[in-house]
C-alpha cells in the first residue's frame, strides 16, 4: 500500500548501466553511493512530476517488492509502452 500523505521533498537519483544487471547488483551500486531503492509512492511522485522521462527507458523501485502466491518476486516501474505511459510490476 501506499503510505504517507502530502508533500515530501526529496532527491531522486537515477542509476542507469546500459546492461543487464540483477536487483542485488543495482542495489549495491546505489549503497556505494549513498543511495537507497527508491519505494512506490516515490515512484509515482517521479512519474506525476516528470511524465516524459519513462519514454527514455523503464524506471525501476527496487524498494517496493511484491511477491506472488508462488514466491516470485515483482517490483514496480514505469514504462512507455508505445501508445502510452504505464505501471507495471517486473
Amino acid at each position: 500500500p501506499v503510505k504517507g500523505k502530502g508533500k515530501k521533498e526529496t532527491e531522486v537519483v537515477l542509476f542507469h548501466f546500459g546492461k543487464t544487471t540483477t536487483s542485488g547488483q543495482v542495489i549495491s551500486e546505489m549503497e556505494k553511493a549513498g543511495c537507497r531503492p527508491a519505494q512506490i509512492e516515490e515512484l509515482l511522485a517521479l512519474g506525476a512530476s516528470q511524465p516524459d522521462l519513462q519514454k527514455q527507458f523503464p524506471i525501476v523501485a527496487l524498494g517496493s517488492v511484491w511477491r506472488d502466491s508462488d514466491g516470485h518476486r515483482d517490483v514496480p516501474y514505469l514504462h512507455w509502452g508505445g501508445v502510452g505511459r504505464d505501471l507495471l510490476l517486473r
